[in-house]
């Protein structure tokens, strides 16, 4: 009896892996160069509207009265009007903070009372330019450990809020082009103060006029978040078309806050035996965390020009449990395995864009940009014979 083995067969796919980046690939396009819907290559496409990158900053009033406390007639003792809410805001601010998932966003505490308490030179203790977990918790930390500071320095140095200045120092400082800023502006009083120049008409004035027309401008979303009945009964007349929205939060502790919207990016494709431009799909599922879809949500997606893949819609809708991108294939199978590498990496760029402006500003979408690594390895297929 003879024994004889067969040989090894060895059959090569192509595979587009869309989400996990090896640490080497070639890299087949120019990010900055995408393929229009119609293939055509688009150089430097025009800056959206809405920019996809956020920032969230909490202007905080830390005065006495967040304490219960007060210094009129120049002694300190408990308020009559204000009661002690402090901890009960300063947890409220880490259960925004910690709602944060998306790794992108910028997060800036500003605490204020006779003006901002935080200098320039401090700003980097007060920010996590990438809200990761250990950003985070580092951030909280300075909250909880700044209680008692905030309480010495107000008996040592007034029982004044200046909302008016605080406001327009975090607009100077903070807030700028490259992102999309969020503004929480949490008070339990008004403007007002023995040391404080501004009255409440300055800041009514200054928000109605200076400030919605910059927001406006650059698509900042505010709220104006009243944390006691006093602070209602002191509330600056907001124009209703200002970007800056009063909210009364003294009863409730109800935050607008923000939607995160996670994309789930990681599926494979094989190229092998696809005829070139017949409609395909990426399918990418999602999640959200912190409230419902809003109205009229999509996505636009682009995707980088490198000769292989086309997208075929400009804008796609959320299905039920899905994203569905359709594209289609610039090359037939014979072509492209000759062509590519092992590995080599295309980018899709995904722009959430809904209904409300309100609401394009607290979608906080992950991830903006979708790495579709296309591998080109020999996958083996084995075929064994026995003789007798």
């Amino acid at each position: 009896m003879n024994k004889h083995f067969g040989k090894w067969i060895i059959a090569a796919s192509l595979f587009l892996v869309v989400g996990a980046v090896s640490p080497s690939f070639a890299q087949i396009c120019d990010e900055d160069e995408y393929n229009a819907t119609d293939t055509v290559a688009v150089k430097s496409p025009v800056k959206p509207r809405y920019n996809t990158k956020k920032r969230i900053t909490f202007l905080w009033d830390v005065t006495l009265s967040m304490y219960g406390k007060s210094m009129a007639g120049g002694y300190l003792h408990d308020a009559d009007v204000s009661p002690n809410i402090y901890d009960k805001v300063q947890e409220s601010i880490i259960a925004q903070i910690d709602k944060v998932k998306n790794e992108t966003v910028e997060i800036v505490v500003i605490p204020f009372q006779e003006g901002v308490l935080v200098s320039e030179s401090e700003l980097p203790e007060w920010t996590c330019v990438a809200a990761t977990p250990e950003n985070k918790a580092r951030l909280i930390q300075k909250i909880r450990d700044s209680k008692e500071y905030f309480y010495e320095y107000a008996q040592s140095h007034g029982a004044g809020t200046d909302i008016l200045s605080s406001l327009k120092w975090v607009t100077a400082k903070i807030f700028d082009e490259n992102r999309t800023d969020i503004l929480y502006l949490l008070t339990d009083g008004g403007q007002g103060g023995r040391n404080v120049p501004g009255k409440k008409e300055d800041l009514e004035n200054y928000i109605n006029g200076d400030w919605t027309g910059y927001a406006l401008e650059r698509n900042v979303q505010g709220f104006y978040l009243m944390l006691t009945k006093e602070a209602k009964n002191e509330m600056p007349n907001i124009d209703p078309n200002s970007p800056l929205k009063p909210k009364d939060i003294s009863e409730v502790d109800d935050y607008p806050s923000p939607v995160n919207i996670q994309l789930k990016s990681s599926l494979s494709l094989d190229m092998k035996d696809k005829e070139t431009y017949k409609q395909e799909y990426f399918v990418l599922t999602y999640g959200i965390d912190g409230g419902d879809l809003p109205a009229g949500a999509k996505l636009k997606v682009r995707i980088c020009n490198n000769g292989y893949i086309a997208l075929n819609q400009e804008y796609v809708a959320f299905g039920e449990n899905d994203i569905r991108i359709p594209f289609r294939f610039l090359k037939n199978w014979e072509t492209a395995k000759n062509e590519l590498p092992e590995e080599s990496r295309a980018i899709i760029t995904v722009e959430f864009v809904c209904d409300s402006p309100e609401e394009q500003a607290m979608a906080m979408v992950t991830p903006v940009k979708i790495p579709v690594t296309l591998i080109n390895k020999p996958q083996p297929t084995i075929k064994i014979r026995w003789e007798y």
